[in-house]
């Protein structure tokens, strides 16, 4: 235990600070700048934390070092504090920050302002535009968050743009009671610059009053710029009181999404809501899809509940699945629309959607959508897969299984001075080859 000061180290990249425990965690806000490496689980049940780092005049005050958890848990984090803004095992990143394997069990975090597990906020800070905060293979399991904006499951908020990769995070954000705003299963909003997102996922349940999606709230990169979402999923159930509310994303504007999707059930007793994202403008869609059932008034969509053309916005090979339910400007994959859009290869099920119409989206049976030959043009070798009439993007399916279950291509050198292979053997449960142990 190095009880504040270290298991070694000097915090330079090359050999960043060594943490052992709490107390050296709480270490890290004498030097913000610095680098450092967890080298074990930390428990920080009973302590009363306060966030690495924080937002205020200075700039200096955020966190512009790096972390590598190293594949280590941090559990127990627990912050009640429900007038105090930007809280999370840290309160706020400046570029260049970069926060990697950092994994946060069972944390609990109530606040006002910029609330996240791992991060209240990344800000600008100094930001020259030459390093981008980078936040990677980091989660959050179980998670229990509130506050009244720009609540997250992984991240609160981010004004400045970041890119966040290899991330999930699993529990509840939100809830009835006190129902915050920009409230998402991985992150809560983007602000100005907006986030890069790839291969990260959330099965959060997403709990607000308006701006709330699966896995972002709200994002907007600002005028002139575009963010990118790629193979990334939201599985949680999504309910907003006020609207604007998504399976993926609430309010979403600006963004290239490609190969993502959005499972959950969505239910907002309002307007703007969408099996993937609630109220939407200039988005490029390519290879998206939605199963969740959608429930709500006007503008509601089985995909999106309303696509607004300013500059641009196109939509390739995507569609949507779940039953729609609204009263008054309904679609299988789009609610309601504004500017030409084309949707002739933004297809809905018809039969489950229980939507009719080509105006806003291209309607297809059950039994056609369990066909090939109705997807023309979509890539069936590299990006989806067709089976059993269920179609999935190929980089959520498990690797598959070699045709051989025996590789005798590695060999070991036994005690005669002879080479003899080492047999390796496929386990269908983690879809890996395993070496079979060779006894003494």
């Amino acid at each position: 235990m190095a009880n504040g000061n270290f298991g070694g180290g000097d915090g330079t990249l090359a050999n960043p600070y060594l943490v052992e425990d709490a107390q050296d965690l709480t270490a890290i806000t004498k030097n913000l700048s610095g680098h450092y490496k967890q080298t074990v689980h930390i428990d920080l049940a009973g302590v009363e934390w306060m966030p690495i780092g924080r937002n205020d005049t200075s700039s200096y005050s955020r966190f512009s070092g790096s972390f590598d958890g190293n594949g280590f848990n941090i559990y127990g984090l627990s912050i009640n504090k429900p007038t105090v803004s930007y809280l999370g095992l840290f309160a706020c990143l400046m570029p260049p920050a970069v926060l990697k394997n950092i994994h946060l069990v069972s944390p609990a975090v109530l606040g006002k302002y910029e609330i996240g597990p791992l991060v209240g906020s990344i800000e600008q800070g100094g930001y020259s535009g030459a390093e981008l905060p980078i936040i990677d293979n980091c989660s959050a399991a179980d998670v229990t968050v509130n506050g009244s904006y720009e609540i997250g499951g992984l991240v609160g908020s981010a004004y400045v743009e970041a890119n966040i990769s290899n991330c999930h995070s699993s529990g509840v954000v939100g809830n009835k009671e006190t129902p915050g705003k920009n409230v998402g299963g991985l992150l809560g909003s983007a602000y100005n610059y907006g986030v890069n997102f790839d291969n990260s996922h959330s099965s959060c349940e997403a709990i607000g009053r308006s701006n709330v999606g699966g896995f972002i709230g709200y994002v907007s990169p600002g005028t002139g710029r575009r963010v990118k979402t790629t193979k990334c999923y939201a599985e949680g159930p999504v309910y907003s009181s006020g609207g604007y509310c998504g399976g993926f994303g609430g309010y979403l504007s600006q963004t290239d999404f490609e190969q993502c999707f959005a499972t959950g059930a969505v239910d907002a007793p309002s307007n703007e809501v969408g099996g993937f994202g609630g109220y939407t403008s200039d988005l490029n869609i390519k290879d998206c899809y939605a199963t969740g059932s959608v429930n709500g008034t006007d503008n509601v969509g089985g995909f999106i509940g309303s696509a607004n053309l300013y500059n641009a916005y196109t939509i390739t090979n995507s569609v949507a699945f779940g039953l729609v339910t609204g009263t008054q400007d309904t679609g299988g994959f789009a609610g309601s629309y504004s500017g030409n859009i084309d949707f002739t290869s933004a297809f809905y099920d018809s039969d489950k959607t229980g939507q009719t119409g080509t105006t806003k989206g291209t309607p297809k049976t059950t039994a056609e959508l369990a066909k090939k030959e109705t997807y023309v043009g979509w890539d069936f070798e590299n990006v989806w897969s067709l089976i059993s009439g269920v179609l999935q993007l190929i980089f959520t399916l498990p690797p598959k299984k070699p045709e051989v279950n025996v590789d005798f291509t590695q060999t070991v050198l036994l005690r005669d001075g002879f080479f003899s292979p080492i047999p390796q053997y496929w386990d269908t449960v983690k879809g890996e080859w395993t070496v079979r142990t060779i006894p003494n």
